[in-house]
Order: C-alpha cells, then sequence, then structure tokens
C-alpha cells in the first residue's frame, strides 16, 4: 500500500509540475492574501517587464519611523511569488506580538516556476540577476529597511532552498544567514534525468553540466567562497523530512550538503523531521524556528557600532580602498591594537565585520555593484 501512495504522489507531482510548466509568469494576480501580506512589483531592466513579489510588514509600520531587518523567502518548483504567504502568515505578525522575535519584512520572490533562482544560459531568464541585482535594491529603496547585509537573510521551500545556498553562498555580500526547508539540493544527474519539467535541464541549463556546476550548483560556491562565508559569519540552517523521497531521494542531498558544510568548517543547524515525506520540513513550527535563527544571527553581526580607530595623524590605521574579491593581508601593526574590520562600499553601506584575532588575511567578498570596497580597523 505505501508503495501505491508514494507511486501515487510522485505521479501526481508530475503531472501538476508538467501541466505548470507551460504557464510561468514574472507578475501574477495574488487573489485574496492574508492580513498584513500586500502584492506589489518592481521593474526589471534585466527582463524588461515587471516582476511580482509579496511583503510582510509589521503592523507597527505606518505608525513608526523604526527600519526593519528582511528576510527574502524563496518558493518550490512550479510556484511564484503567491505560494509563501499563507504558510509564513500565522506565524509573522504573532511571533512579533508575543516577542519570539524581532519585528521584520518578509519578502517572497518570484523564482517564476522553473529557474532554480538560476540565469539561464542563453540569457533569456535571468532569475538569478533580477534578485541580486534589482529586488534587494528596489525592496531597500522603497520600504524603511535595514540596508545592510548583517540585517539580510535568505531561505525556501525545496527549489527555493537551492535558490537561497546558491545565493547565500554565490552573493556573500547580501545576506548574514541561509535557512532551507527540504532543500532541492540535486545534482545535474538528477535534474537532468527527470521526466517531469525536461524545459528545467534543456532551456535553463542549457543541456550544459559544465554550465550547471560552474554557475548554478551551491555546493561549488560552499566550497569556492569557503574562507569569505566564514570570515564574514553567515549561519546556515537546514530541515529535511528523513523520508523525503523526491527526486534523488532529496533527504540523503540535505545530507551531503550538511557534511559538505561541516568538512569546511561552516557546520549548519540540522534539523531531521523523522518519517517526514517532502513538504513536512516547512510548518508553522520550521518557520518560527527560521525566524527566531535569523533574527538571533541579525543581533549577534548586527549593524556595525564599534567606532573606526581615530588616529587621523597615523597613516597605518588610515582606511584602505581594495578591490573586491581579492584578498586583503591584515597589517602587522593593526594586530593588538585593532579587535575586528569594517567592510564597506564606498557609498557608506556595510558589508560586514570580520574579527581579526587569529587571521592573517582573507578574501574581499564582490560588493553588489563590483565597486571598491573600504576596509576599516575599528576598536
Amino acid at each position: 500500500m505505501n508503495k501505491v501512495v508514494k507511486l501515487t504522489t510522485i505521479i501526481a507531482f508530475s503531472i501538476m509540475s508538467i501541466s505548470q510548466a507551460q504557464n510561468y509568469s514574472w507578475n501574477n494576480n495574488p487573489g485574496s492574501l492574508p492580513s498584513g501580506i500586500k502584492h506589489a512589483t518592481y521593474k526589471s531592466t534585466a527582463m524588461n517587464v515587471d516582476i511580482g513579489y509579496n511583503i510582510f510588514l509589521p503592523s507597527d509600520y505606518n505608525s513608526s519611523n523604526e527600519r526593519y531587518p528582511v528576510i527574502y523567502a524563496l518558493h518550490g518548483m512550479g510556484g511564484n511569488e503567491n505560494e509563501g504567504p499563507e504558510p509564513y502568515s500565522k506565524v509573522l505578525q504573532s511571533g512579533i506580538n508575543s516577542k519570539a522575535f524581532p519585528p521584520v519584512i518578509v519578502v517572497f520572490v518570484n523564482g517564476r516556476g522553473n529557474t532554480f533562482y538560476s540565469d539561464s544560459k542563453d540569457g533569456s531568464v535571468k532569475c538569478e540577476t533580477t534578485i541580486s541585482k534589482e529586488l534587494i535594491a528596489h525592496i531597500d529603496a522603497t520600504y524603511r529597511t535595514k540596508a545592510d547585509r548583517t540585517q539580510r537573510a535568505i531561505e525556501g521551500f525545496s527549489m527555493g532552498g537551492f535558490g537561497a545556498l546558491l545565493h547565500g553562498f554565490k552573493h556573500t555580500e547580501q545576506y548574514t544567514s541561509i535557512s532551507t526547508y527540504d532543500a532541492a539540493l540535486v545534482t545535474w544527474d538528477t535534474i537532468s534525468q527527470q521526466q517531469f519539467d525536461q524545459s528545467i535541464p534543456r532551456q535553463i541549463f542549457g543541456s550544459d553540466k559544465q554550465y550547471f556546476t560552474d554557475n548554478c550548483y551551491p555546493f561549488t560556491f560552499a566550497k569556492k567562497n569557503v574562507e569569505t562565508i566564514k570570515s564574514l559569519g553567515i549561519k546556515v540552517k537546514m530541515v529535511t523530512g528523513s523520508n523525503d523521497l523526491q527526486m534523488g531521494p532529496l533527504y540523503y542531498y540535505n545530507l551531503a550538503m550538511r557534511d559538505t558544510l561541516t568538512k569546511l568548517g561552516m557546520a549548519p543547524e540540522f534539523k531531521i523531521i523523522q518519517g517526514g515525506s517532502h513538504g513536512s520540513g516547512r510548518n508553522e513550527t520550521t518557520i518560527r524556528e527560521s525566524i527566531i535563527f535569523h533574527t538571533n544571527n541579525f543581533k549577534t553581526t548586527g549593524v556595525i557600532n564599534r567606532q573606526p580607530l581615530s588616529y587621523a595623524s597615523m597613516s597605518v590605521y588610515k582606511p584602505r580602498i581594495v578591490s573586491s574579491m581579492s584578498t586583503f593581508t591584515v597589517p602587522s601593526a593593526w594586530k593588538g591594537t585593532v579587535s575586528a574590520i569594517s567592510v564597506s562600499d564606498l557609498k557608506g553601506r556595510n558589508i560586514g565585520l570580520v574579527e581579526i584575532n587569529d587571521i592573517n588575511s582573507f578574501r574581499i567578498p564582490s560588493s553588489v555593484s563590483n565597486e571598491k570596497l573600504l576596509i576599516s580597523p575599528v576598536r
């Protein structure tokens, strides 16, 4: 009987995915949304369309002048910006009211159905670009956010979990924590051989394993950017069901990511829901736990409140302008007098704080606009 149920589930999932594959849109009518959540759009230059998103604003947003940290929530395969609000709606305001976590803004992103939050090889679909280059900038310009990497998190369900790890590890200058629910951490063999939506490997990844691996695979960027991820203190939380047999099965791919991160020295918080199938990892309890995880990390990293060392007459302590993605060697004169280094862009936006107690050098993250970055010693 169990085999029949599993087979029926897989067939239903496949039919749903195939039927939706032809109906992906960058902007979708939200219908009726939960209280406190509204639908909006931003103009995407990359795609030359208006792209939809949903946003949760704390109940005191319109009556205060406060600025808020932001969590970006990514939907699963076949979904859009309207998939996410419902499971979050009961958690957000009740958690804020009960002081389980402080007020936050949550943005429900549109990943256009099947993109795996990547840019297509042929450039016709630019999901990664529009999120990293356009959506975040729009949100920070439109709402009272704490427009700072240390006050920004990303999380996702299924395909969205893949996307959250991809963006979090690849765009280290943008997020301070990452959380996943039943992440679809598929390999190339899995995604290319599945039959429910062949437009994914063909249209998104151009039937090119190397393109997928080099540009879109979260494992690649976890390894490539490990030193930057650790130096910036980016934290990871993962939830998966032990009976998640979708594509792989996904349970073992989540274990593989856990083990990879642990070996790299950045072990994630990892929760296994015993007997849980695909979808069981995202529920009111785990969403609440994830938001607490993010907001605790916001407090830990914080917007830098330590002051730059004021040795105006001593050039050795003056801030340095460096190139993104270069390696910065900590000056010997800073050892013993400088406790940390502030990294910001030339517009004054904070990217992170690097403790230098036992660090001789670290890799500078890439800035949002690929500009030069400012390195400042702090107390």
